[in-house]
């Protein structure tokens, strides 16, 4: 017989079975394999049985099923080992006698007969359930163990390594699927504005050319994004952090920004430190990380209220920078996901790897982004950044062309 286990999502762990000759309902007001994840509908997918085969269905779900992370088109067939993506739930199709996270339960006995029997090294054995929990066979292989033992729990590095390769591969295909919708619907959005634009130009019309080009532009903003994007994320550069004005870089991303913000008519206010010294970080990864995170405070404030601030200060050990956008916020229990690969809340305007680079770029100054609830509503993006630089001279400091910073003692010598 087959299972499913759920593998991430808020059900992870639960274990649903499919017994023979029985379809069976996914979703939340499903009895049969019932789900709390409120991202997927109440009635999402079905799985039917077919002779020795098993067939799953989406059900024109609101977010969709995607099966080994390609959207799920008509009845396809599933076996072991392939993965189904509902909202932010992921399954894995299992057989029954796959291991439920630890060795067979034929192992167990020769396992307390060798604990018992054998004198076993606590360090030795810890390490080897270390190399079984991250999938490292070899680990576990190389250890001094009882060959009882050691097979046991091979078995466990063994099917955890097969685990994680299924959820590499549906996050591979997730992230695929969802590039390529990103670049459609921009592809879309250029064709429609260059159509229009060459249209006003055969009639010498200056207002529907005045209409067509911030289609245009707009959409090559968004692929420039994308692009930048995907080149940090898929090949990230080594970070090279000098003294330099946080300040002056946040204004280059406030000009960079007025107008898509005009455009929503959402307003943008900056109020950083104004003491604020020089700080040691790359001002080019800065810039995007900061982009980014501006840009998503923009699409989740509302058209004409919304309102974005920027914030910046400096303490003893961390300078900080803030993003606090009016909009609906980001629910406690999505706050992790989002910073996932392809992960993105903001349907087709986004391609899940904007706040994914921004955390990256953060860690490589030493700090991290998180997000909290704002004080009135919406949410507070906040990222830290270290303020250690081993080894830098004082004298070396990048300030651009019109940005005044005093020095600080902090980072004499």
């Amino acid at each position: 017989m087959l299972y499913l286990r759920v593998i991430e999502g808020p059900d992870a762990g639960n274990r649903l079975p499919l017994p023979p000759d029985e379809p069976q309902l996914l979703g939340r007001s499903s009895e049969a394999l019932p789900m709390t994840d409120t991202s997927v509908s109440r009635r999402h997918a079905e799985l039917t049985p077919d002779g020795n085969a098993w067939f799953v269905r989406d059900l024109d779900s609101a977010a969709g099923t995607l099966l080994n992370g390609a959207p799920l088109t008509g009845r396809v067939a599933v076996q072991a080992g392939d993965t189904l993506r509902c909202g932010h739930t992921l399954l894995v199709v299992e057989h029954s006698d796959t291991p439920l996270g630890g060795p067979a339960r034929a192992d167990h006995a020769a396992l307390r007969t060798t604990l018992s029997g054998d004198n076993v090294r606590l360090d030795v054995l810890l390490e080897a359930l270390s190399g079984a929990v991250d999938g490292d066979v070899d680990r576990v292989q190389t250890a001094t163990l009882p060959d009882e033992l050691a097979d046991a729990i091979t078995v466990l590095a063994t099917n955890q390594k097969g685990l994680q390769q299924h959820a590499q591969l549906a996050a591979m295909g997730e992230g695929v699927a969802s590039v390529s919708h990103a670049i459609k619907n921009i592809l879309q959005g250029l064709q429609g504005g260059a159509g229009a634009l060459s249209l006003a130009l055969q009639q010498d019309n200056m207002d529907m050319a005045k209409q067509a080009w911030p289609i245009l532009s707009r959409n090559l903003d968004r692929i420039s994004d994308l692009a930048l994007n995907m080149l940090a994320f898929a090949r990230p550069r080594p970070i090279v952090r000098r003294l330099h004005s946080l300040a002056a870089v946040i204004d280059e991303v406030a000009l960079l920004v007025e107008t898509p913000f005009a455009e929503r008519k959402v307003r943008l206010r900056v109020e950083p430190d104004p003491d604020l010294p020089p700080l040691p970080l790359d001002a080019a990864a800065m810039h995007q990380s900061l982009l980014n995170l501006v840009l998503n405070a923009l699409q989740a404030a509302p058209p004409k209220t919304g309102c974005v601030q920027v914030g910046a200060g400096i303490g003893t050990d961390t300078a900080w920078i803030t993003v606090t956008d009016n909009g609906p916020g980001v629910p406690e229990g999505r706050r992790t996901h989002i910073f996932e690969p392809f992960a993105s809340d903001r349907g087709q305007r986004g391609t899940g790897l904007g706040l994914p680079v921004t955390r990256r770029i953060a860690r490589q100054h030493g700090g991290d982004v998180t997000v909290t609830d704002g004080p009135e509503g919406g949410a507070v993006f906040t990222m830290q950044l270290s303020l250690d630089l081993p080894g830098q001279d004082a004298d070396e400091t990048d300030i651009p062309e019109g940005a005044h910073a005093a020095p600080d003692p902090r980072f004499d010598g």
